[in-house]
């Protein structure tokens, strides 16, 4: 399988830059299924996401921003979290 290498962005404000180092993850499975479709083809293509997993997060796993009114919330996680061992695929994109 062929990888996307996906520029950085050129922010300039530290918030910013920050939050763009954020995983990017919805409070609902429902939530997040109705953003990715209202995504743009060639964003979803430049993406490259084909699954949707669902996690439970801990205290100890890492610091989230506020869920915003779609559901969205950037979430960064610590250096010895294993969230990612606790991710299970419960849905396709397509």
């Amino acid at each position: 399988m062929e990888k996307k290498i996906i520029p950085p962005r050129r922010n300039t404000k530290p918030a910013k830059m920050c939050e763009d180092f954020a995983i990017s993850l919805f409070d609902t499975a429902a939530k997040a299924k109705i953003v990715f479709k209202e995504l743009p083809s060639n964003i979803k293509a430049l993406l490259g996401y084909t699954h949707l997993s669902k996690t439970d997060l801990a205290k100890d796993d890492g610091v989230m921003s506020d869920i915003d009114e779609k559901g969205h919330f950037n979430f960064h996680e610590y250096a010895n979290s294993a969230f990612l061992k606790r991710c299970r695929i419960i849905d396709d994109l397509a």
